[in-house]
């Protein structure tokens, strides 16, 4: 859907979030459809311009959990990562990956024989 050369869903979703209006009047002022904007709406329809999701590589998993156990902040890491590497991921996905190490069993230490 195309509306002036911009993608029509897009701006009735934004305008949907924004209007204190009823379906029906939102509608009106599109000139479209109750069903048509309902299924706009959808959480199931395809958004135009999906968010990215970062992608972790296998060497990016090891570089972060070795980074973890040498007790670096999830912020050092990242910030190691905007310096020596060409790829981008989100402070919030390195932050999330100290959780979920955090959470995991530590390997026991050994005990000392008596």
């Amino acid at each position: 859907m195309r509306n002036n050369g911009f993608d029509a869903t897009g701006l009735i979703k934004r305008d949907a979030r924004w209007n204190k209006g009823s379906l029906r009047q939102i509608a009106g002022k599109w000139n479209i459809p109750l069903w048509l904007l309902k299924r706009i709406l959808s959480p199931r329809f395809p958004d135009p311009n999906p968010a990215e999701r970062a992608f972790m590589t296998e060497g990016n998993y090891r570089r972060i959990k070795t980074h973890y156990l040498q007790g670096l902040t999830p912020t050092e890491t990242w910030r190691y990562f905007l310096d020596h590497h060409d790829t981008w991921i989100p402070l919030t996905i390195i932050t999330a990956l100290y959780i979920t190490l955090a959470r995991e069993p530590q390997p026991a230490e050994s005990r000392e024989s008596q």
